[in-house]
């Protein structure tokens, strides 16, 4: 008979990867925004959402990778930033931001539906006594 209350080993791996994949995309655009970008100001860029994205995202994967339930939090504050995401695009004036809102948004869609896929296996890690 199986023990259903045991997690498989290979959950936590994709859950790892997909949360390492995510904060190394993240860290490329950081590193192509560095190299191409010049003579405006960082803040005027892209570059510090990639930056608070590869944190973020390399953060839940470490608290993943050392079953820490510090990925709770991580989970929350990633979820909280594509919500005001979301909430951001949705609220843009002109007809151009719109359009391109549309496919940013679809995108946005698609990560949040990772990070509730993550956060699924956190909690039920978490339920299960795996997280210390």
């Amino acid at each position: 008979m199986t023990d259903h209350t045991e997690m498989s080993p290979l959950s936590f791996k994709i859950a790892f990867m997909v949360c390492a994949t995510i904060a190394l995309i993240n860290a490329t655009m950081v590193g192509f925004g560095l190299w191409f970008t010049t003579g405006k100001p960082v803040w005027e860029t892209h570059l510090p959402s990639y930056v608070l994205g590869a944190a973020l995202w390399g953060g839940l994967a470490a608290a993943i990778f050392m079953l820490h339930r510090i990925a709770i939090a991580f989970i929350a504050v990633i979820l909280v930033r594509k919500g005001f995401g979301l909430w951001q695009i949705y609220n843009a004036n002109h007809e151009a931001e719109m359009l391109f809102g549309s496919s940013v948004a679809l995108f946005s869609i698609v990560s949040l539906a990772i990070v509730i896929f993550v956060a699924e296996f956190v909690v039920k890690a978490w339920r299960r006594g795996y997280l210390v």
